[in-house]
């Protein structure tokens, strides 16, 4: 049994690696070789004309930076946020909790598809339709966050809360010197989880922005996919485009291995019931 279960892990593993591997080696191929090939996974003559080329492709710089601009704004008052309400919720009592709370489950099930349409009506409606705060503001509150810290927080022993509210701690200064502090484990796991959905969604940036310099990097992959192909211009851009893929590939993996030891902490901690 547990050499299948090896055996299995590592056919996972495999699947999982493979793609990337051909990305990444893809991305330093040159002259007339086929990217990602999978006859020659390691490039003959390794170069990097394949990235001079991308970047010589100036909305690129604009791309990467229009991402880093949603994911430095969002995340933070994302997870603000989410402390604060999960904080009010694990901690205090107060009429309508149980219901709230319920909401909070029942967004958590429901798929996030199925709001996308109302939200693309809201966002229209108030006048952020190609905008990037359209991309921002929708994502505010997360529920499945707020779940995740509730349950946490709830580990928290009460006597900490009891102690700033002896030192005259209010609730605004009891989470920012208790309960922040307490919960950076969770938070930089939840950070790190948003970042790489940041650079990864694809969807709603695509339904929202049609202008091409307020593309995401996830879009703007996709721009050169359009342009290679009306360009006929064969195996180059194919090359670029895996080039593009790497970078746009670099900065969640940055940020996972940056926050590797919360993230795992974080995850797997003990929480209250």
């Amino acid at each position: 049994m547990k050499i299948a279960m090896v055996v299995i892990v590592f056919l996972v593993g495999l699947a999982l690696l493979v793609p990337m591997v051909l990305m990444f080696t893809g991305s330093f191929m040159g002259g007339g070789e086929r990217a990602g090939a999978y006859e020659r996974l390691i490039p003959r003559k390794p170069t990097f004309e394949n990235y001079a080329d991308l970047f010589k492709y100036n909305r690129v710089f604009r791309w990467i930076r229009n991402t880093l601009f949603v994911a430095v704004v969002r995340i933070p008052l994302n997870i603000l946020l989410d402390v604060a309400v999960a904080f009010a919720i694990a901690k205090y009592t107060f009429k309508g909790k149980g219901i709230l709370f319920g909401g909070l489950a029942l967004a958590i099930i429901l798929p996030g598809y199925a709001t996308i349409i109302p939200s693309y009506v809201i966002i229209r409606g108030v006048g952020l339709f190609n905008s990037l705060w359209g991309l921002i503001i929708p994502s505010m509150v997360d529920a499945g966050a707020i779940w995740y810290l509730v349950k946490y927080m709830k580990s928290i022993p009460e006597s900490m809360l009891d102690m700033g509210r002896v030192d005259g701690l209010g609730p605004y200064r009891l989470m920012w010197h208790v309960i922040i502090p307490m919960t950076i484990p969770a938070m930089a796991a939840l950070a790190s989880i948003k970042t790489i959905g940041v650079w990864q969604d694809y969807l709603w940036p695509t339904l929202l922005l049609r202008k091409p310099e307020l593309y995401t990097i996830t879009q703007g992959i996709r721009e050169a996919v359009y342009l290679a192909i009306l360009q006929d211009s064969g195996y180059k851009w194919g090359r670029i485009d895996l080039a593009e893929a790497v970078v746009a590939t670099v900065p969640a993996l940055v940020m996972f291995f940056i926050a590797q030891r919360y993230f795992i902490g974080g995850l797997f901690a003990k929480t209250g019931g």
